[in-house]
């Protein structure tokens, strides 16, 4: 039970995955017997076997049907024999239908990286779902792959296809690919580590100065509360702006403006 629950339920688009997995698991526990091709001669003989060999069909056939999701449980309905409980899976989603490869190729090429996966974690659904076309008459190829991958990236990884068409085509291979889009992914967050810890720094020092707290800040760009302009979600662009310094002169304040390479910002 508990290694059954560590497979990623059976659903539509990832059946290979599911079955390279389940078929392990099933060996493990002694239990491929009952589930796979059938040898000859391999009969029980015995009360005891037999007992044995009903076991071991009554546990397989819990744990596949404990290992798919709801939406394919019509098609395992009513079967006592997990062999024929497992070839029956493999005859739906092997399908050599042409709706069926066409439905998985349409899902492959539209694919697109989520916000809040990473560049591993993309690479690898694409692979995945490479993977379910690999069985059927139309396979794919690595370049095909490549290419899905990489459109799929958002903008700001678009310097990598702007590097690869440096690549010799020989050695434009998965891994090289990865290697690109892993790099770049480090910068990034790299980059947006140093910007944050500016950003914050910038609201304590002129937090310290004035008393205010960073929801009191104000944009200059969008005239928003609670954010800077270099971090403004409507505007993308860096403004200059003038820093004012209070001075005490005769008894009366004055402003002297002073040109600095800050985004400008004005607490209330």
């Amino acid at each position: 039970m508990q290694s059954t629950e560590r497979v990623d339920k059976l659903k539509e688009g990832n059946y290979v995955q599911w079955r390279t997995v389940m078929e392990a698991l099933l060996i493990a526990a002694d239990l491929w017997e009952v589930v796979g091709p059938e040898v000859s001669g391999l009969v029980p003989r015995g009360v005891k076997a037999v007992q044995a060999r009903e076991k071991k069909r009554q546990q397989a056939r819990s744990k596949i049907t404990l290992s798919i999701e709801s939406s394919q449980m019509p098609f395992i309905v009513g079967l006592e024999d997990p062999r024929l409980m497992w070839k029956t899976l493999e005859d739906i989603h092997r399908s050599g239908s042409v709706n069926h490869i066409l439905s998985l190729r349409r899902r492959f090429f539209s694919m697109t990286k989520l916000e809040s996966e990473s560049t591993m974690d993309w690479t690898s659904r694409v692979r995945s779902t490479a993977l379910e076309l690999s069985h059927s008459p139309v396979p794919v190829q690595d370049i095909v792959i490549i290419l899905v991958i990489t459109d799929g990236l958002p903008e700001e990884y678009q310097s990598i296809v702007t590097a690869l068409d440096g690549i010799p085509f020989s050695d434009l291979t998965l891994s090289s690919v990865m290697s690109c889009i892993s790099g770049l992914e480090s910068q990034l967050s790299h980059s947006q580590d140093r910007r944050s810890v500016s950003d914050q720094a910038l609201v304590a020092r002129q937090t310290r100065f004035t008393g205010s707290s960073s929801k009191d800040v104000t944009c200059y760009t969008c005239g928003g509360k609670g954010h800077m302009a270099r971090v403004c979600p409507s505007s993308q662009s860096h403004v200059r702006f003038a820093k004012a310094d209070s001075v005490k002169s005769n008894g009366e304040e004055f402003v002297q403006s002073v040109q600095v390479d800050e985004p400008f910002v004005r607490l209330i």
